[in-house]
């Protein structure tokens, strides 16, 4: 099959500085239009778009294509889909347990080490490893299996949807003539069917990114105000979008697939991992008690103050 080129040049050569231009407005109501559309798409499980064969420009559901390669992700994943309509926390399911997987592995312990050991000085290893590790094994046993009803989301806020996983301006093109006009996207490789709350991404352009040097009351109003503008698009070409706006029961589910799933035993302190565990808390909305209290259980663990990591045993 021969490639197809499309017209236009990348929205990330027009889109410089503050997000004031007067034809913002119209590109953010276009980038909302196009999410909108494909994440309306309907699908019958979750998983990665694969070529039918190696010559068919047809796709088909096949096993999750991880796009993300880090210094802790050759640990493979133990079961690659693709997954059933009726099991949504599969995916995340299988991320988690590859973390707990490759936490007790013998490289993923001497990774740890040095890691930790240069990033967080202070902590005394072999007391923070067995913090982390339970952490990993308690979310992917007890929390992660349940995090649907821990944060009450409808079923329609996690059926399947097309996620393109780089959606930012760089794969975005547009005319050359007509600045509000989208010609295309471009950069499918990794594309997948996640849940509709994941398949959910604002364009980097307008995220509060808490760089301390965006902090221009006006820029964050602004920015603020095209997230609006961008949800209230999607939100009119996907009803279903409606659910998995920037509400606290999502902003908990998307923290706590982030502690889960992202390898916070290499990338975060102590510390961070404690307040993040505290602002999931916060906004969970219900759960059997069971389920809350081992989540109140890694609080406690995380919460401690650790100058040294001699503080850990409860």
């Amino acid at each position: 099959m021969s490639p197809i080129q499309l017209p236009g040049g990348k929205l990330a050569d027009r889109w410089e500085g503050p997000p004031t231009q007067p034809w913002y407005d119209a590109v953010i109501q276009s980038l909302g239009n196009v999410l909108g559309k494909t994440m309306s798409l309907p699908f019958n499980g979750y998983g990665s778009l694969q070529p039918e064969s190696p010559l068919s420009s047809n796709s088909v559901l096949g096993p999750f294509l991880d796009p993300i390669i880090s210094l802790h992700r050759h640990h493979p994943l133990p079961d690659t889909g693709p997954w059933p309509l009726n099991d949504p926390v599969a995916l995340h399911l299988t991320l988690a347990k590859r973390e707990v997987q490759w936490l007790e592995s013998s490289k993923g312990q001497q990774l740890f080490d040095a890691w930790r050991t240069e990033m967080h000085p202070t902590e005394n290893h072999t007391e923070t490893l067995p913090a982390f590790l339970e952490l990993t094994r308690t979310l992917a046993t007890n929390i992660v299996p349940h995090m649907y009803t821990l944060f009450l989301l409808p079923e329609n806020a996690y059926r399947p949807a097309l996620s393109h996983s780089d959606f930012h301006s760089n794969n975005i093109l547009m005319s050359y003539n007509n600045p509000t006009h989208i010609t295309g996207v471009v950069d499918w490789e990794f594309t997948s069917i996640l849940q509709l709350w994941a398949a959910y991404a604002v364009p980097p352009e307008i995220q509060d990114s808490g760089n301390k040097y965006e902090r221009n009351p006006l820029w964050c109003a602004e920015k603020k105000r095209l997230r609006e503008v961008f949800a209230q698009e999607v939100v009119q070409t996907c009803p279903d979008a409606v659910h998995v706006l920037d509400k606290q029961n999502i902003r908990g589910l998307r923290m706590l697939v982030g502690v889960a799933t992202s390898g916070v035993a290499l990338y975060n302190s102590f510390k961070d991992v404690g307040l993040k565990l505290v602002k999931i808390c916060e906004c969970v909305k219900g759960g059997d008690a069971a389920v809350l209290e081992k989540l109140d259980r890694l609080v406690a663990l995380f919460s401690l103050n650790l100058s040294d990591g001699s503080s850990l045993a409860l």
